[in-house]
């Protein structure tokens, strides 16, 4: 790591995360930095470290509107939010910021994704029942991220199988399947398609999770004819299955 990106993850530490971030505090926040740095800061400018968390920090993001109806809905999240342990979705946070993106812009995704999960069904509701839904967002503005970060939520509640429709173009299937293997996986699906403590770690992969493994399958792969078909639907028992999320 480079002297000026320590001083940034540096600066970070000295941001409130709780506040509305001012010019002021971040500010204050690359002076402490390079300040905590000493001699190892002599040659970063303080105000391109400025520049640069003003980038990271003054970030608007508009509020999304929902329409929705309870018909046949059990509300849950609520009540039983404190006892699911966010595993997938801590590590694909911690994921999310350390590739640069601002904290507005993650606590945006928490707090969509949660209103979305809280619309679907608890997985472990009796009974027959019947959830449908429909987000829509415009080109470019983080569609990806944010179901990514649905489904690390739905497999920490507790679903266990995952279709992600991806298209009619093989291409751009394989870019979102890769978008998966590197937020929601944590390995690479075109040389394993069930998780193994030996496989090779990438994206989330690579974030530490103490000595819990973060374990979910998939029945696809990123390669351009890694779609699911008879082929694999014959082969499937090849994928552990039972209590693990699995991935199409």
């Amino acid at each position: 790591m480079s002297n000026y990106d320590l001083a940034v993850k540096m600066a970070q530490l000295f941001i409130p995360e709780d506040k509305q971030v001012t010019r002021s505090i971040i500010n204050d926040a690359a002076k402490e930095a390079i300040k905590a740095l000493r001699e190892r800061a002599d040659n970063i400018e303080e105000d391109k470290l400025i520049a640069y968390l003003e980038s990271l920090y003054a970030v608007h993001i508009g509020e999304c509107t929902i329409l929705d109806d309870n018909i046949d809905h059990v509300q849950w999240l609520q009540d039983k939010k404190s006892e699911i342990e966010w595993d997938f979705w801590n590590r694909y946070e911690k994921y999310l910021k350390s590739k640069g993106m601002s904290p507005a812009a993650v606590r945006s995704i928490d707090d969509i994704t949660d209103k979305v999960l809280a619309r679907i069904e608890d997985p472990k509701r009796t009974g027959v029942w019947d959830r449908r839904g429909m987000v829509v967002g415009h080109v470019q503005s983080g569609k990806t991220g944010n179901y990514t970060g649905l489904i690390c939520k739905a497999a920490d509640a507790g679903y266990k199988v995952i279709i992600v429709l991806a298209g009619i173009h093989n291409n751009l299937r394989s870019q979102t399947q890769l978008r998966l293997d590197e937020g929601f996986l944590g390995f690479d699906s075109q040389i394993h398609r069930a998780f193994k403590k030996t496989n090779t770690r990438i994206g989330a992969g690579k974030i530490p999770t103490g000595d819990k493994w973060l374990i979910a399958h998939s029945a696809t792969s990123s390669h351009e004819k890694g779609d699911f078909n008879t082929k694999v639907a014959n082969q499937y028992n090849v994928i552990p299955g039972g209590g693990d999320p699995v991935l199409l």
